[in-house]
């Protein structure tokens, strides 16, 4: 995936929030509408059952496509890393389906209280639509609990795409999947791209962020601290191309550094201090979550060979049973081990792989057992 792939699937998605918007912008007139001609009866005394039931029954029919439009908004909300440009309603769809439900709870009530008025339906009995109706009239306070269910799941529903939009756990991992599936052009074209596709919103973004901030960027297996900084300075998804860009820039000059100076070699030591230290290296490597698929174990094993000698880890088979005895589950089979450990060719940090040029996945790997060393080097000093 490029900036140009991201970047249309970004548009893509605009594209949806935009329809989601205009339907719920003709609902919500129409539900405003209904609210003010609730309240207007509410005020005017004696309360027209007919009247009540073809507000309803309106209602009932703006409150249910509006479901079905939220819904759309709730799996859209999952898959956007930022909110779209514009959001996916205009003003507060929360408030006025709150004032809704409660103009039809005063309304239903009052009807409640009300002497009812018992029609003479005799001529109705020849029209079976007069007689359905009839009984509509007569049962409008169940339909105005029905209409107010649907308003307190609407209501929910919003709540939980404000929740899925502010989540910055969750949307760090979106964002970790942009990442690890862009392929950029050099670092010149990259920065143009940055030029060319920046505004002065974004670069306030950009540039506010702290130092601490950028480590994550640089170094945290997800990035939640940077995307909780961006919820909350209010960036958007058709702004994300400009700062999957610039922390690609910026991984790649520190790239360069961390293959220099970085740590390849496991500091001297002995006894339990070993197990102690590999405990705490493998528990932050799992709970980085490194760990994407059973053969990753493979990395740490080949690496853990000649590394530790005082533990023999000369097979996959003893390696998964060192594992075991940590107490970790879930663990491979010794042949998926086996089968990787044979597409490995050279020493660490300057492995190839036979089964893959892609250099983001060659990358992955390596950074399984680079995040290893630095908690097992780390462990004395926590």
């Amino acid at each position: 995936m490029d900036y140009l792939e991201i970047e249309s699937e970004i548009e893509a998605r605009k594209g949806l929030a935009e329809g989601i918007r205009r339907k719920m912008a003709d609902y919500e007139k129409s539900i405003n509408r209904i609210s003010k001609s609730l309240f207007d009866l509410s005020i005017n005394g004696t309360i027209p059952r007919a009247s009540v039931l073809h507000l309803m029954l309106g209602a009932a029919q703006c409150v249910n496509q509006v479901v079905r439009i939220m819904e759309e908004a709730r799996d859209l909300s999952e898959k956007c890393v930022m909110m779209p440009e514009g959001g996916f309603w205009q003003g507060n769809l929360d408030n006025t389906l709150a004032t809704l439900h409660c103009r039809i709870n005063v309304v239903a009530m009052l009807l409640k209280e009300q002497k009812p008025c018992k029609s003479d339906t005799t001529m109705w009995a020849e029209c079976d639509e007069l007689m359905q109706y009839s009984s509509l009239e007569e049962n409008v306070g169940h339909i105005a609990n029905i209409v107010m269910k649907w308003i307190t799941r609407v209501r929910d529903t919003i709540g939980l795409i404000e929740g899925n939009m502010h989540d910055a756990a969750a949307k760090a991992k979106l964002l970790d999947r942009v990442l690890d599936e862009y392929k950029g052009d050099g670092g010149k074209e990259a920065f143009a791209l940055l030029l060319d596709d920046i505004d002065s919103q974004t670069l306030v973004q950009i540039c506010t962020l702290n130092p601490e901030l950028r480590m994550v960027m640089l170094f945290g297996n997800d990035h939640a601290a940077l995307m909780d900084n961006l919820i909350k300075a209010g960036c958007k998804e058709n702004q994300l191309m400009t700062v999957v860009v610039f922390m690609r820039m910026i991984k790649q000059v520190y790239g360069r550094k961390t293959l220099s100076f970085g740590e390849t070699e496991l500091v001297a030591s002995e006894g339990e201090d070993i197990d102690r230290r590999f405990r705490y290296a493998i528990q932050n490597v799992i709970d980085e979550e490194l760990i994407k698929f059973g053969y990753d174990w493979t990395w740490i094993e080949l690496y853990c060979e000649g590394a530790i000698k005082n533990v023999q880890f000369g097979n996959p088979k003893s390696f998964l049973d060192y594992l075991s005895m940590m107490g970790l589950e879930s663990l491979p089979n010794r042949s998926t081990l086996s089968r990787k450990a044979d597409v490995v060719k050279g020493e660490y940090p300057n492995w190839t792989f036979l089964d893959t040029n892609n250099s983001a996945e060659i990358n992955r790997r390596k950074r399984v057992v680079g995040r290893f060393i630095f908690h097992y080097n780390k462990f004395s000093r926590v």
